[in-house]
């Protein structure tokens, strides 16, 4: 199946059946469900031919959209509710497993699976709150370790690029129709609904997502169908980001595009060129303008449609300041709605309990002793580990969003340092009002550890240590 989807012939193929997908589940849920499961059996069956590994990378990266969309359609439970960490999770198990250097894993991801178990021990044992909280960053965890061992070439990477994008496309169509009227549509200063069903921020998040891959390929002097088709793309993916009315998402993407339009202009501070390199463009002034122009026309548009409400949406003013004329100094809590109360009682829980924490899934029901609100889940995944992990939790926390920059910055590739920083600040940014309530942050996070090389350098090449490659002081074979 995936070898079809990464074949450019196919490409206009694939971009009309996505979209037709997308457009099937505003009306019915079982176009999709069947999809899904045709996706499902041909990945079982791909995994006893030829390269199983590139098989589980592809299904990690196409389940995104279709987890995000099966929950907008409430497709469980024919497709689960967390459908992306329990098939993503097994997918990357099962590929350690028959890894041949399976022996060697990596310290840093084995290292994190340590420090997260002893907080299971001290859980409610409720299988859902260990699901909706454990799961998510144990994902992470076997993705990376999982991830870390393998080496692409650029164009498998972007083949690989390509299948998640149609995943994402899908998602977007789904939302496109859903706000076809405009006319119809409600705008206010919360998130919007009526164009994403229940699942704002989660589509907002795969949106941004999908925009950032397309700029990531392009400073490659590629593109993940033609640069057409890619604009067009990216002006949707923005455009339904902000129709959303969900802000996170579209700011992760705008952050990671950012640095990936500003890195090629730095980059001769850490060069250091290798036979393994892959060239990063010098980008154009005018390429910049362009894609900030997109955004800003998006912006533009969408904030006349709604009113202006989209601006009063970014700079978090609520319906009564609007009506009243009266501007409030600004509120942290306000602005993040109601996010920054959760990550303060989380605080609070981890001072209380600086040792283990309180265990997986529990913080939502200690809060409520420092006056938080009971039913409320940690939105965001560095504080929620303080407060369920402890001390260990601490760790973790400097491990996942401290450690990875220094592993950019001390890469000597510089496609690969752009790959882990635009990734990584995808799925980081992520979590600060997401948490782990998809596969977005595991996937993403894992692929960081994924080394992209060259399309003339032969894998086969490379010892199964992979993590002496860029330290390697003999010239490569010219036949390689």
């Amino acid at each position: 199946m995936f070898k079809y989807l990464k074949d450019e012939k196919l490409q206009l193929f694939w971009i009309i059946f996505h979209t037709l997908i997308g457009l099937s589940a505003i009306s019915t849920k079982w176009v999709l469900i069947g999809w899904f499961y045709v996706v499902v059996i041909s990945t079982i069956i791909s995994l006893f031919g030829k390269e199983p590994e590139y098989v589980i990378m592809c299904v990690s990266c196409y389940i995104l959209g279709f987890e995000i969309l099966a929950r907008g359609v409430h497709a469980s439970p024919y497709i689960p509710a967390e459908v992306g960490k329990y098939f993503v999770l097994f997918m990357f198990a099962f590929g350690i497993s028959i890894d041949p250097v399976r022996k060697q894993n990596k310290l840093y991801g084995v290292s994190l699976l340590l420090l997260s178990i002893p907080a299971l021990f001290f859980a409610s044992y409720s299988y859902k709150q260990i699901v909706f909280n454990y799961l998510g960053i144990l994902t992470l965890i076997i993705g990376v370790i999982f991830y870390s061992r393998h080496i692409l070439t650029l164009d498998k990477f972007i083949g690989l690029c390509r299948i998640m994008v149609y995943s994402i496309l899908m998602l977007c169509m789904y939302a496109v129709f859903r706000a076809s009227s405009f006319e119809k549509l409600e705008f206010n200063v919360s998130a919007n609904f009526q164009t994403a069903g229940t699942i704002t921020n989660q589509v907002s998040s795969l949106l941004g997502t999908g925009a950032t891959i397309i700029v990531l390929i392009y400073v490659t002097g590629k593109s993940i169908f033609n640069k057409f088709i890619d604009i067009i793309l990216l002006l949707l993916f923005f455009g339904v980001g902000l129709i959303s009315f969900s802000r996170g998402g579209v700011i992760s993407g705008l952050i990671a595009i950012l640095l990936i339009l500003l890195f090629p202009r730095i980059q001769k501070s850490y060069r250091n060129k290798s036979s393994l390199d892959i060239d990063v463009q010098n980008i154009s002034p005018v390429s910049i303008i362009l894609i900030i122009g997109v955004f800003a026309f998006s912006f533009f548009v969408i904030n006349s449609i709604s009113d202006n409400y989209l601006y009063y949406r970014y700079m978090g003013k609520t319906e009564r300041e609007i009506k009243t004329g009266f501007d409030k100094d600004f509120n942290a809590n306000k602005f993040s709605s109601g996010r920054a109360h959760i990550m303060e009682g989380d605080i609070n829980i981890f001072l209380d309990n600086p040792g283990f924490g309180v265990g997986v899934g529990n913080s939502r029901y200690v809060r409520m002793l420092g006056g938080k609100p009971l039913n409320i889940a940690s939105h965001t995944e560095a504080t929620r580990l303080l407060a369920e992990h402890g001390s260990l939790g601490l760790i973790m926390f400097f491990m996942i969003f401290i450690y990875p920059i220094f592993k950019a910055f001390g890469e000597r590739s510089n496609f690969q340092r752009l790959l882990i920083i635009s990734f990584f600040t995808i799925s980081i940014t992520v979590t600060f009002h997401n948490a782990m309530r998809t596969c977005i942050t595991p996937v993403l996070f894992a692929l960081t550890f994924l080394l992209v090389v060259p399309n003339n350098i032969d894998k086969s090449y490379f010892s199964a240590r992979r993590t002496t490659i860029f330290k390697r002081r003999t010239p490569i074979p010219n036949n390689v």
